[in-house]
């Protein structure tokens, strides 16, 4: 069994529970070249590109803007929502500042 939550283990359970459970492994954020390597690898798993230039913004905007750390689920569900919204528009996906979509 697996439990996956950004809460700290005390918050969600008592200490007797959590010594029952013997393995706690805490993930971290990935750092930037692993955060730009896991979107060029959900870009390419739908042959897909995103530009330096729209990383770089996706980048500022979640750490910068947000105040977000980045997470290693983020590059899949934001190239997914851009795929999504580019079908929905009946969009050829491309990738700019300006456009908001993906190539």
């Amino acid at each position: 069994m697996i439990f996956s939550t950004n809460l700290e283990p005390e918050d969600l359970m008592d200490p007797a529970f959590l010594r029952r459970l013997p393995y706690k492994i805490e993930i971290a954020a990935p750092s930037l070249e692993l955060y730009q390597q896991i979107f060029e690898k959900e870009c390419a798993r739908l042959d897909s590109r995103c530009p330096a230039a729209s990383l770089t913004a996706i980048v500022r905007k979640l750490k910068v803007e947000k105040a977000w750390n980045w997470r290693a689920y983020q590059p899949k569900f934001i190239v997914d929502q851009v795929v999504a919204a580019c079908r929905f528009m009946g969009r050829r996906r491309t990738s700019s500042r300006a456009s908001s979509t993906m190539r």
